[in-house]
């Protein structure tokens, strides 16, 4: 029971995190019609954060952990898309310099 409570805490800590950072997103349901089983689809409809991916929470999550000396150092990171645009979106939120390294071959939009 102690491990669970430690995991709910820490879930508890990202969430906390999150708060005005990352977007509520909702979870869109799809019934497939079968008549025998009915399955549903989850859908957790990520691609409404700012960025257009999950990877906003566990780049502001983790930059909210840093220390307060280790966010006067900054961070520094090497991506070639969405964990490149998460942790610049992050650093700019949460006021820690940022250096993102990308690849010349990286897609213009990104």
């Amino acid at each position: 029971m102690e491990r669970y409570a430690t995991n709910l805490g820490l879930i508890e800590k990202a969430a906390q995190n999150l708060l005005g950072k990352a977007r509520l997103t909702p979870v869109l349901v799809d019934t497939i019609l079968n008549e025998e089983t009915k399955p549903e689809l989850f859908f957790k409809a990520e691609s409404l954060q700012e960025i257009g991916a999950f990877k906003i929470r566990g780049a502001t999550h983790a930059l909210a952990c840093l220390t307060e000396h280790e966010r006067r150092q900054g961070v520094v990171t090497h991506s070639s898309g969405n964990h490149a645009q998460a942790v610049a979106f992050a650093a700019r939120a949460l006021d820690v310099p940022a250096h993102i390294v990308m690849p010349t071959n990286a897609p213009e939009i990104k």
